[in-house]
This record gives structure tokens, C-alpha cells and sequence, in this order.
């Protein structure tokens, strides 16, 4: 069995009229929040469509040069490492003391998906 990967960034943004309409339909009257992550649904079922399934998804931060952040991981460093302090500061991130990371909001997910292809 051979597989094809496809990694994607998706923003969710619930206020956009079809998101906002798609969402309407699932939950009549509801008022999601701009950054709902229920607003990636569409995107991800139109994907699903195209036989890739979604095999992670990770809330990031993305600075302009697509450099990823992920919040967590080992927090052994007294400080910032050169490169993860240059990406919260393109990602307009603050710097915080080790072991006190602030609360973070974000609408862009990182997205994994497989399919399997033909065997030659």
C-alpha cells in the first residue's frame, strides 16, 4: 500500500458569508466567534471530498516566512533559543520567563492529510 501526504495551513474564519451560511446550517441561530474552529469544517469536509483524510491537526503560529510555532514541548532552556525568539517576534508573540508561557490565540491549524495511490 503506497501513500501521498499533503500538508496544508488552514485560518479559520467563521465570519466569512459561506463559512457563516455552512455554520447556519448545523446550528441554526448561533453566532460563532470570528476565529470558531468549527469554521475550518468546510474546508476540511471539501478536502475529505478529494479522498485525503485528515490524519493531525495542530493550532500554530505562522510568522510572513511560514516559519511554524507550536506552543509546548520540552521547556528546559533558561530562555528563548535564537530561532524560536525570532519567530514570536514575526509572529508578534511576546517573550515570556521560562515555565510561564501567557495564553495564546490563534486561528491557523496545520493540517496533515494522507491518501493512498496506486501501486505501479
Amino acid at each position: 500500500m503506497k501513500w501521498e501526504y499533503r500538508t496544508v495551513i488552514y485560518y479559520a474564519k467563521a465570519h466569512e458569508p459561506d463559512t457563516k451560511a455552512f455554520l447556519n446550517t448545523l446550528w441554526p441561530g448561533w453566532e460563532p466567534p470570528r476565529a470558531a474552529p468549527q469554521a475550518l469544517i468546510p474546508k476540511l469536509n471539501e478536502i475529505g471530498s478529494r479522498g485525503w483524510e485528515l490524519v493531525s491537526i495542530q493550532p500554530v503560529f505562522i510568522d510572513e516566512d511560514a516559519n511554524v510555532l507550536v506552543h509546548g514541548g520540552p521547556n528546559r532552556a533558561q530562555e528563548d533559543d535564537m530561532i524560536t525568539g525570532m519567530i514570536k517576534a514575526k509572529a508578534r508573540i511576546p517573550t515570556s520567563a521560562p515555565g510561564n508561557e501567557p495564553t495564546r490565540y490563534t486561528n491557523a491549524y496545520f493540517c496533515a492529510f494522507k491518501r493512498q495511490v496506486e501501486e505501479d
